[in-house]
């Protein structure tokens, strides 16, 4: 197996194209990161609204049954 480069900075560069490719990767785990975090804030905040409204709603009222 033949290695591509000779040391990190040469890894890093890539030959004059390693801005572009490490730009890439960057953006890349990025939205890779938001697609799996942002559903799961989004499960949370509906769960907890969803608690919140059935709280309401199965919550007596006022005086009703008290006496």
């Amino acid at each position: 197996m033949k290695i591509q480069f000779e040391n990190v900075s040469d890894f890093l560069t890539m030959s004059g194209h390693g801005i572009y490719v490490w730009i890439a990767v960057f953006f890349s785990l990025t939205m890779l990161i938001a697609l799996i975090l942002f559903p799961l804030y989004v499960h949370a905040k509906v769960s907890k609204e969803a608690r919140i409204d059935q709280h309401k709603t199965t919550a007596p009222l006022g005086g009703e049954g008290s006496g």
